[in-house]
């Protein structure tokens, strides 16, 4: 599996002369977090994000975001960006220039790396520079998950069946008192039980052992006098 296989493909851009206020509207229309920022060939050339947008005066969020030695200490050229990215009105003023970005080729694994090694929740997939999809942390937990569906193991009837009733244990319901019965596509849970919670709880072991086959419960509510007599102890 690879980039191309998960990333987003309709972006919504930005370009670098765009208003600020239109990128708010733009997130908040099409429910995103962040815009990458292209010329007129599609080259990325930086992403604005909710976190550029939030120390701003329109929107009562400024605050000091430097400490009086950290301002001292700074250059002419930071000093110069900080305040753009503060006060600017255009999209080329207040994002992230030269973002992270990644190929189409690049794998799930390694988009996810340098979303941890960079701390940034996505990141734009490029071919020739160009801007081809995204990938969000969204993106690779559906493919986490559909990864893990194509890959589980395949485990016998059996198998499965000893192992619900070990989980029934640890789940305080006497396994002579229940019986599972385990088909192609369906969990049997058959007996009895003495509480209600007990039955709910039957099937989430069940369910926690295989989740791929339904869970079919049949399992009845009775005192312990009543399984006695019905042979469950």
């Amino acid at each position: 599996m690879k980039a191309t296989d998960i990333m987003t493909v309709d972006v919504i851009t930005a370009s670098p002369d765009d208003s600020v206020q239109s990128l708010v509207e733009a997130m908040l229309e099409n429910r995103i977090s962040a815009l990458p920022v292209v010329d007129a060939e599609g080259r990325v050339l930086g992403i604005v994000s909710e976190g550029d947008l939030m120390n701003r005066p329109e929107t009562q969020t400024r605050h000091k975001s430097r400490s009086w030695w950290l301002h001292l200490l700074a250059g002419p050229a930071e000093q110069a960006n900080d305040f753009l990215k503060i006060y600017g009105s255009k999209a080329s003023d207040v994002m992230t220039a030269a973002p992270v970005t990644a190929t189409e080729d690049e794998t799930p694994a390694e988009i996810a790396q340098k979303l941890e090694r960079h701390r940034i929740k996505r990141v734009p997939i490029v071919r020739d520079g160009k801007l081809v999809g995204i990938v969000s942390r969204a993106n690779l937990l559906r493919s986490f998950g559909q990864f893990a569906q194509q890959h589980r193991p395949a485990v016998d009837a059996a198998t499965t069946r000893e192992a619900i009733m070990d989980r029934l244990n640890g789940a305080g319901i006497r396994s002579n008192w229940v019986n599972v019965i385990v088909t192609a596509d369906a969990i049997e849970l058959w007996g009895a039980v003495e509480i209600q919670a007990q039955v709910d709880a039957a099937a989430a072991a069940a369910r926690s052992v295989d989740s791929s086959r339904r869970i079919v419960n049949y399992l009845a509510v009775m005192d312990r006098q009543a399984i006695a007599g019905y042979g469950g102890v």
